[in-house]
């Protein structure tokens, strides 16, 4: 698996000066020839947050380790950043209607059991 990265990462260390003179190198007869099987750079601009990631890196986590990551941002950006506590203030979530439903209650369950968010 590392060598098959170590090449991704050479091909892309290539500059446009070699591949003037190599014409077999050339990024569109790479992916006619189906050399190319790096993953694609996903980009995802919204009008507030940008995401960037490569396209089949999404792994599932589990229950816990959602949990713990929703209670570590819910706690900066509560006492980092808007600097009040949760259960000072009613809380509004606007999520995608598609967003899992275990999202949805992982959501829930940290800012009522964690935060003492008011319902």
């Amino acid at each position: 698996m590392l060598s098959g990265l170590s090449k991704q990462r050479s091909l892309s260390s290539v500059t446009p000066a070699m591949l003037i003179g190599n014409s077999r190198l050339d990024p569109l007869s790479l992916g006619m020839m189906g050399m190319d099987n790096r993953e694609a750079v996903i980009i995802d601009i919204g009008a507030v947050l940008t995401k960037v990631g490569y396209a089949g890196e999404f792994v599932t986590i589990s229950e816990e380790e959602l949990y713990r990551r929703l209670v570590k941002f819910f706690r900066e950006l509560f006492f980092k950043y808007l600097l009040t506590v949760a259960k000072d203030r009613r809380i509004v979530i606007v999520e995608s209607i598609l967003a899992r439903t275990s999202h949805r209650n992982a959501v829930a369950r940290v800012l009522f059991d964690a935060f003492d968010a008011p319902s």
